[in-house]
């Protein structure tokens, strides 16, 4: 989970570390091609050395003569999980509520019922959910893309599970394949889930806890690569749908229902030319998820669009070879990082955007002859 936390060091506030912290180098990519010729994504061609992350199991207690613990959701989900006390905790709340008590500042919002009163701060009781159980918290910071839910709610669920965890979880629920999420890797507590409503402050009364890390870079650390082998053998399928190694992860029926986001507009032919390369297309959202764990498990060569659906290459052998076509540089660090950490060799092509578009998600073209050139290269 993405965590704004000023409170360490609150009584009664325990951490356990899951992963300590250790020097990170990304690995090369194999190749990185634009074919705009404009050379993105060059420094992607040299090792770089990446901030050591951290990963660590979050407690707050109740504490004695405290009202609770307060979940406090920011945009994106970020949350702050301060003391509603006259202790440290809550004159740093304090303090951070005065600084984001200004009609220009976009999170103002976020605290209309918390008012500011002398010596401390006031909330409005209408707007709060108790919880009067041990909650651990899971709901990731982007909570309904299903990339996140794989890289912090799968490790957090996967280590509640083993650990016969008697927390409940509190979550969002809100479409279909959250609530399977939880049923499917984490079967012994899906009775056990709150729903979590993003519109909503909580208030914990007993212990609330959550999986925490230092850094967002998505790369993997000892803890997550141990988490996803596991589930890999576990969970997957005995066998993959899918005849052949060599997959496409294709994101055609997204684009067709929103055409004008990020979307491929020679998607068919790249996938025609990919397919007389010995390639299966595949949405991997059609498919169930231990279905979707084989397939990616089984690959040796996968070539996919840059984004969600390509962070199930954390269930992949490490003999596997991926390559993310990706239309600008704005997410292709997080990718890199992703795929050189869970062992894999992967190379970086760049598409072409649509120049007249404006935005992060421009719709864009890819030169199916170049691609397959730079595949030929590799395979």
């Amino acid at each position: 989970m993405s965590i704004g936390n000023p409170f360490n060091g609150m009584p009664g506030y325990s951490r356990e570390i899951l992963s300590e912290k250790s020097e990170n180098s990304r690995n090369s990519a194999i190749f990185v091609y634009d074919e705009t010729g404009s050379k993105r994504g060059a420094d992607l061609s040299c090792p770089k050395m990446l901030p050591a992350s951290e990963i660590s199991m979050d407690v707050f207690p109740r504490g004695s003569g405290a009202r609770g613990t307060i979940l406090v959701t920011l945009p994106n989900n970020e949350v702050l999980f301060p003391r509603i006390t006259d202790d440290e905790a809550s004159r740093k709340f304090y303090d951070y509520l005065r600084s984001v008590n200004d009609p220009c500042n976009k999170e103002s919002q976020y605290f209309a019922n918390f008012h500011i009163a002398e010596g401390g701060m006031v909330l409005d009781d209408m707007s709060v959910r108790y919880m009067d159980e041990d909650i651990l918290w899971v709901t990731p910071d982007e909570p309904f893309n299903w990339g996140m839910w794989l890289l912090q709610t799968l490790p957090a669920i996967h280590l509640a599970e083993c650990r016969d965890f008697t927390f409940r979880l509190l979550c969002v629920q809100e479409a279909d394949w959250q609530a399977e999420f939880i049923r499917f890797f984490a079967p012994s507590m899906f009775e056990r889930v709150i729903k979590q409503d993003l519109d909503k402050h909580y208030l914990a009364k007993k212990n609330l806890g959550t999986v925490c890390r230092s850094q967002r870079n998505m790369f993997l650390t000892d803890f997550d690569r141990s988490v996803f082998k596991d589930v890999a053998a576990a969970k997957g399928s005995a066998k993959s749908p899918v005849d052949g190694e060599k997959i496409f992860i294709s994101r055609k029926t997204r684009s067709e229902l929103n055409p004008n986001y990020r979307a491929l507009i020679n998607e068919a032919e790249v996938i025609a030319a990919l397919e007389g390369e010995g390639f299966t297309a595949i949405e991997p959202e059609k498919y169930s998820f231990a279905d979707q764990i084989a397939i990616f498990r089984d690959a040796k060569l996968i070539v996919g669009l840059g984004g969600a659906g390509m962070f199930n290459s954390v269930f992949c052998k490490e003999d596997a070879l991926i390559v993310t076509i990706e239309n600008s540089t704005n997410w292709v660090e997080a990718h890199a990082n992703l795929f050189s950490s869970s062992g894999l060799a992967y190379g970086v092509y760049f598409g072409t955007p649509v120049s007249e578009d404006s935005g992060l998600h421009k719709r864009w073209n890819v030169r199916s002859s170049d691609l397959v050139n730079e595949i030929r290269k590799i395979a």
